[in-house]
């Protein structure tokens, strides 16, 4: 029987619940007691194991040994923590309600005089995990000497130390980390570490989050204690966890939510996201088989969200009442899983992983250090074929079924998988949302904004507004390239000045700020500091706002901040224009890439001394696709977007697949430039002839001479080049399918089932006839389907259809080598798709688990496996000669 020990820091947590009403003298009687007690600290913790390991303890393979309980009228003794419960909107624009912690009055430690370690479980009997709770009230700091006996004398196998902050003295913890590293787990929230100076950004991207914490382990504060135990578990709020253990273990997180974004919509405070991360890693100590690392945090982030939802609310016939503990059997339904887990979706299947890549084959990614994370590129792959093929899944299928495992941000209709865009926009969601809250901040809070013409600069900051502000939001507009004189400025000012005087925050747009060569920075740098401007002799005091500076003559940030360029002249004539003061008075900035690749965009302005006027000359846009490849992510996005916004019949209610041939999809992913943004995209859109049709091919599109007007002249040329088909890849799909199977079959399954002579057979789901597959199945095959472009093009290989002109040899077999190459990517592609689904190896495969024999190199992956993939590759040549189009080698390996 497997024993669990818990101990640490004890609590008595004092709930003060808000009633709605009050009574307003001493004999009305309250409809409900204001104070709510209960056992809090290593005694709450007990209770949440205890609710993580019921089915063990419950088969009597697991028994947990808790702190004695406090003797009687000794409570006095114990410290006591106070906090105000409120009801809030269980989620924001819900009637529903439930109760939340408003407000954390703190915890009197002056009445435990008595010694903590007088609770330590009086039967130390070598436990398989010893759990610490450390709060910083007097557990690990009042007689350490004594608590280091006690576990000497226990001896436990593994200990889980959980840390609510690193600011106590650091004796204790150095102690056991001299003793115990090498069976130490530490669970800590991601505040703890920011607390002791770490720089780990927060709510920024996952991408950036991973890297900071990397750094920390490597070379911050945490390198010289942290570092050193066996485990260290970080808890990102409710949306991530990483897991160190010498180096990133895993680091799960929310693909469409940031650090934060639960408490956003759900406002309000809850406890126990510790104890639940801490509870799931006693389970996943106990029973690893049966529950992976990856599945037990993501279990834990399932249950903390679940928790903070449910609140300590239940409803009852008389109301809403409180129950502390109201989450409990939630979290026990999340938790406590049995080795033969019930089919249905998996809660940890919320969340994606990012993965070590020394286990792939390709020589770039194999060596991507932990340090430097690109979640969009373990998606997609490496190169412009591989990410082209994901925009056109994205255009065809939509971003939340084709990337539904990528980091992406929405605000409103704005949505973006942009790493930069990602960060840039959610920087200035912070921005927004302290200045909100903090009374004291009464300068206009001013940021800026810049793109290319048409990438949709101030309609990101629009939607993000309304997101946060909802749809009564004041906004007011200005364009400063149509005002003559200061009057009409200083009229702008007044209209600002009254909607803040209302108590509103107005969002102001100032576009085209930088025009006249700026000659309006001047006239802004006293209301930006010090919130007040002169009209005349009077001078008016603003109220809080918004102010909003979407550039006109720039592309970027960097290309309007001339303070830094080597060019003196340039430098100082930004300088007179007062350009590095108004930028110091910027709180943050962010840039809209827009459709077009972007490299280093230079500022449309010219020569600001010489008054000339012109673009820089621009890099080709083979240059530019390999330095900025997400801009075909981008182009997708929005053309999905003005599909379901322009002409939603193209798209089928039920399968959400929309009807427009790859082909011109191509035309639109490929063409060069859109020479108006994000308008142009649509523009062509618009003017398609789509009323009466059911599909968007090559012949609903306006006629050249109007194409001109919005993109290069390549973009028929793109669409003649041809695609493979919706039909062609549904083809390939049910050709990689059926050698699947029969490679299936060679190595021993028979149809439905596999023979195995210790066992009855079991059925294997995917060995049935394509057509009887289900459509996540068939998606499977599709993928790799809509990758032969991408896996043949880098082994060397073009595919094209018959009949036109190409260069080079035509291929009628793969060569040894070629096919060897193959196999190697078509593996990679496979693994990819399974290690950011949180997949680790195991000797058996246990799908169930995400637990699976192939998550290897392949050169160690089984023979039989192999020759899966060799299956695979072999029924490329043939279904695509079935469609219509060749393969011809450009070059050999």
């Amino acid at each position: 029987m497997k024993r669990i020990l818990v101990t640490g820091d004890l609590v008595w947590d004092n709930n003060l619940v808000q009633n709605l009403s009050l009574p307003s003298t001493h004999h009305e009687i309250l409809d409900s007691a204001v104070l709510n007690r209960r056992a809090g600290g290593a005694w709450y913790l007990h209770d949440v194991v205890s609710l993580a390991c019921d089915y063990l303890v419950q088969n009597k393979k697991a028994e947990i040994v808790a702190p004695a309980p406090p003797r009687k009228n000794a409570t006095k003794s114990i410290n006591q923590a106070y906090q105000v419960w409120s009801l809030f909107e269980k989620k924001k624009g819900s009637k529903e309600k439930v109760w939340r912690i408003r407000q954390f009055l703190g915890c009197d430690t002056s009445s435990a005089d008595e010694n903590m370690t007088q609770y330590l479980p009086d039967e130390p009997s070598s436990p398989d995990v010893l759990v610490l709770d450390h709060l910083g009230l007097g557990f690990f700091g009042n007689d350490t000497d004594k608590l280091m006996t006690w576990m000497e004398k226990v001896n436990p196998t593994n200990i889980i130390l959980k840390i609510s902050s690193m600011r106590e003295p650091a004796a204790a913890l150095e102690r056991l980390l001299h003793k115990y590293s090498k069976n130490l787990t530490i669970v800590l929230p991601a505040r703890a570490i920011r607390d002791r100076g770490a720089a780990i950004s927060q709510g920024l991207s996952w991408d950036r989050t991973i890297e900071d914490t990397v750094a920390e382990f490597e070379n911050g504060v945490s390198s010289t204690d942290l570092a050193r135990c066996h485990r260290v578990v970080i808890p990102f709020d409710h949306e991530g966890v990483g897991s160190f253990s010498v180096g990133l273990e895993r680091f799960l997180y929310h693909p469409r939510e940031h650090e934060g974004a639960l408490k956003t919509r759900m406002p309000g405070r809850i406890f126990g996201t510790s104890s639940i991360f801490v509870s799931a890693l006693v389970r996943h100590m106990l029973d690893p088989g049966n529950c992976p690392l990856f599945v037990a945090l993501g279990r834990a982030l399932a249950a903390s969200r679940s928790n903070h939802e449910c609140g300590g609310a239940y409803h009852s016939k008389r109301g809403i009442a409180f129950d502390s503990d109201a989450a409990h059997e939630e979290i026990k339904g999340i938790l406590n899983w049995k080795p033969e887990k019930e089919k249905g979706n998996e809660p940890a299947g919320t969340f994606s992983s990012s993965f070590s890549h020394d286990i792939l084959s390709d020589p770039v990614l194999k060596t991507q250090l932990a340090c430097k994370s690109d979640l969009l590129r373990d998606l997609t792959g490496l190169g412009y074929e591989y990410v082209a093929a994901t925009a056109l899944d994205t255009v065809l299928r939509g971003p939340d079924e084709a990337m539904q495992n990528a980091p992406m941000v929405r605000y409103g209709n704005y949505l973006t998988a942009d790493r930069q865009e990602i960060e840039r926009i959610n920087a200035i969601r912070g921005f927004i949302v302290s200045y909100q809250t903090n009374p004291k901040d009464r300068k206009p809070l001013s940021i800026a904004v810049f793109g290319p013409p048409g990438s949709g600069k101030s309609f990101a900051i629009k939607q993000l507004s309304r997101e946060l502000f909802g749809s009564k939001k004041s906004s007011l507009e200005f364009n400063l390239s149509q005002f003559s004189d200061l009057r009409e400025l200083h009229v702008a000012f007044h209209r600002v000045r009254d909607a803040s005087i209302r108590g509103e925050i107005p969002l102001v747009f100032w576009d085209e700020f930088d025009s006249n060569d700026l000659k309006w920075l001047k006239e802004f740098l006293a209301p930006m500091q010090d919130a007040e401007f002169r009209d005349g002799s009077v001078l008016h005091p603003f109220g809080k706002a918004i102010f909003v500076f979407a550039g006109g003559t720039c592309a970027t940030f960097e290309a309007f901040d001339q303070s830094q360029v080597t060019d003196e002249t340039k430098r100082g004539t930004f300088g007179t224009k007062k350009g590095p003061d108004f930028v110091s008075r910027l709180r943050g900035f962010v840039n809209i890439k827009g459709p077009n690749p972007q490299g280093n965009t230079s500022c449309f302005m010219g020569d600001l001394a010489q008054g000339e006027k012109g673009l820089a000359k621009e890099k080709p846009y083979e240059e530019l696709s390999e330095e900025d490849p997400a801009h075909l992510i981008r182009r997708a996005i929005l053309l999905r977007s003005i599909f379901e916004r322009s002409c939603p019949h193209l798209i089928d209610p039920k399968t959400k697949i929309a009807s427009i041939t790859t082909a011109v999809v191509r035309g639109f992913l490929r063409v060069e430039k859109f020479l108006h943004g994000a308008r142009s995209l649509e523009a062509i859109v618009n003017m398609s002839n789509l009323m009466d049709v059911h599909n968007f091919g090559a012949a609903e599109l306006p006629a050249a001479d109007l194409l001109n007007l919005h993109v290069s002249r390549d973009f028929m040329n793109k669409i003649k080049e041809g695609q493979l088909e919706v039909s062609m890849i549904e083809i390939l799909a049910e050709a990689c399918h059926d050698a699947w199977m029969k490679q299936n079959k060679d190595n021993g399954y028979i149809y439905g089932a596999k023979r195995d002579d210790k066992s009855s057979p079991k059925t294997h789901p995917l060995m049935v006839p394509y057509s009887k597959l289900s459509e996540q199945d068939k998606e499977g095959n599709r993928k790799t389907a809509r990758l032969t472009h991408a896996k043949l093009s880098e082994t060397g290989l073009q595919v094209v259809q018959a009949g036109k002109p190409t260069k080079g040899d035509s291929v009628s077999a793969f060569t040894d080598e070629e096919r060897r190459k193959l196999m190697e990517i078509e593996h990679d592609i496979w693994m990819r798709g399974h290690l950011i689904k949180g997949y680790i190896y195991a000797k058996e495969t246990k799908e169930e688990l995400l637990l699976h024999r192939d998550i290897e190199q392949f050169d160690s992956v089984p023979v039989e496996d192999q020759k899966l993939d060799q299956a695979i590759i072999d029924s490329i040549l043939p279904a695509l000669l079935k469609t219509g189009f060749l393969i011809f080698r450009q070059k050999r390996y």
